[in-house]
């Protein structure tokens, strides 16, 4: 079965050069590959939608497009998101500035984060039946760590005398230090021991 993307490929007049033209400029411009996936993809479904390429359609059909989108309860709120995101990177990628200028300006919610009490987090962290696992799970939520982030993790990147995690090209590319728990710590030395035959500190198996 073909994905969305292969759908969009083969059937609609253009697109291939189109995303190209498109991975190209946000690779070169620094961002990720991620990135590129969650905006190509719903390029991909707008160009499926009308059967053409989004920079051929008029700012009523992307608005009429858009307000399916908000209406249909089944589409998720970073579907929306990603969906504008993309259609404004092309925009400007094709210098269609009225069109990028009309699109609406994404509301910025402000909501505090989930955070678990100190039962809760015992509870957390005692599930995985491993001590890895325990370990990683604790560090992860202790520091605020992204998965791609603890991924990337190497054991010199945790300091336990400046108390203090170095992360290697997190969001936007940036490295950055986050403070390191006393829990993590006091129980980092054993985890090194038992993870001996890989310098990483997040281990797949």
């Amino acid at each position: 079965m073909k994905t969305i993307l292969e759908k969009a490929k083969s059937t609609i007049t253009g697109f291939e050069n189109m995303r190209y033209k498109f991975e190209k400029d946000i690779i070169l411009n620094g961002k990720s590959q991620k990135t590129y996936k969650s905006y190509i993809l719903q390029i991909a479904c707008i160009s499926l939608y009308f059967k053409k390429l989004p920079i051929k359609l008029s700012v009523e059909q992307i608005s009429d497009y858009l307000f399916e989108i908000v209406n249909e309860k089944k589409y998720s709120e970073s579907y929306f998101k990603f969906t504008v995101y993309g259609l404004r990177y092309l925009f400007r990628l094709y210098e269609l500035e009225d069109k990028r200028i009309k699109l609406l300006a994404l509301p910025k919610k402000k909501t505090l984060p989930v955070v678990l009490s100190q039962s809760e987090c015992k509870k957390l962290f005692a599930a995985p039946e491993k001590f890895r696992d325990k370990f990683m799970l604790a560090l992860i939520y202790s520091s605020g760590l992204r998965m791609g982030e603890a991924q990337k993790l190497e054991r010199i990147d945790i300091d336990t005398e400046r108390m203090q995690i170095h992360v290697h090209q997190g969001k936007g590319k940036k490295d950055r230090y986050v403070v390191l728990s006393k829990f993590i710590a006091s129980r980092f030395e054993k985890y090194c021991k038992e993870s001996e035959k890989s310098g990483k500190l997040y281990l797949t198996n």
